[in-house]
């Protein structure tokens, strides 16, 4: 499969995994992120910096992943992918 310059190896299988992965960073990012705006005032100081780091985490996560998408994927990423999640 070729995606802009990138071909990546085997296609739907690893875009699948990597689409999924994507997904639960974005999920952790939006979910935590609307939870402190709407609940700021509301949430011990402990709580919204732990929230904070794991949206920071998750979106490292998304940069890396998405720069293994433009690199090209191959197939042992996919079994890295896959158990890391």
């Amino acid at each position: 499969m070729q995606l802009g310059h990138t071909v990546v190896e085997g296609g739907t299988d690893e875009l699948a995994v990597l689409a999924h992965r994507l997904l639960n960073s974005f999920t952790v990012v939006s979910g935590r992120a609307a939870t402190l705006r709407d609940h700021w005032d509301l949430l011990p100081l402990d709580q919204r910096s732990r929230w904070l780091a794991e949206i920071e985490r998750a979106a490292l996560d998304v940069a890396g992943l998405l720069g293994v998408l433009a690199r090209g994927l191959p197939g042992e990423v996919t079994a890295e992918l896959a158990t890391a999640s």
